[in-house]
C-alpha cells in the first residue's frame, strides 16, 4: 500500500501472486476493501478502517475496466469467496476461525457477501 498524508494512493501485492484469472486478485483486493480490519499489515497490530479504502474499488475500475466487465463477474468473485471460505473452514486449527469461515459460507449461500458494502 501506498500511503501520503495518511491517505490510501495505490496498492502493490505481490505477496501471493499465482498464474490464474486476474479476477481472482480483483476478490483479494475487493475483499481487503471490505474488511480491512482482518488484515492487519503487521501481525498483532490492527488493520485499517474501511473508509481509508472506500475509494479503491472505483479507482481500480476507472483504471481497468475491462477486469470489471468479465462475464458473470458477481458469480466468479462469489465462487472464489466461498473457496477461500470453505478452505479455512475445512483447514484452520482454530475454532473461532472455523465458526466465522461458517457463518460467512451462510451468507454466500443466502446471496450475500463483503462485495455488498462495495461500490465501484
Amino acid at each position: 500500500m501506498i500511503v501520503d498524508q495518511g491517505h490510501v494512493t495505490g496498492l502493490i501485492d505481490f505477496a501471493e501472486a499465482l498464474a490464474q484469472p486476474a479476477d481472482v486478485e480483483l476478490d483479494t483486493i475487493l475483499r481487503w476493501c471490505a474488511k480491512a480490519r482482518e488484515f492487519p499489515p503487521v501481525p498483532d497490530k490492527q488493520g485499517l478502517d474501511e473508509a481509508t479504502l472506500i475509494e479503491v474499488p472505483g479507482w481500480l475500475h476507472d483504471a481497468y475496466p475491462e477486469l470489471f466487465e468479465r462475464e458473470h463477474l458477481r458469480e466468479r468473485l462469489d465462487f472464489y469467496d466461498m473457496y477461500g471460505e470453505v478452505t479455512l473452514y475445512a483447514h484452520h486449527p482454530q475454532a473461532d476461525i472455523r465458526e466465522a469461515a461458517q457463518d460467512r459460507i451462510t451468507r454466500l449461500l443466502s446471496g450475500h457477501n463483503h462485495l455488498d458494502e462495495l461500490i465501484w
